[in-house]
């Protein structure tokens, strides 16, 4: 049997493909990874009824380090 998998998996599973594809020259793909992102921490500030529970607290630090590695002189991250 096959274990089932949570929706956070695929939304990381969605985002780790589009940086990947980011990496590969798709520059929009970073955007597209920080939307979903931004989706997530709406989705998960809705069923966690709380921004500082720690699954919105992760993502929302995620999202963070999507928009500093678009400036320039952080893009190492």
């Amino acid at each position: 049997m096959k274990p089932q998998r949570d929706i956070s998996w695929w939304y990381w599973l969605a985002t780790t493909v589009l940086i990947a594809s980011g990496l590969t020259g798709y520059a929009y793909c970073y955007y597209s990874a920080m939307a979903l992102t931004a989706v997530q921490v709406i989705h998960f500030s809705v069923k966690e009824i709380s921004l500082s529970a720690f699954p919105v607290q992760v993502r929302v630090a995620y999202l963070a380090l999507l928009f500093l590695g678009q400036w320039a002189p952080m893009s190492w991250i």
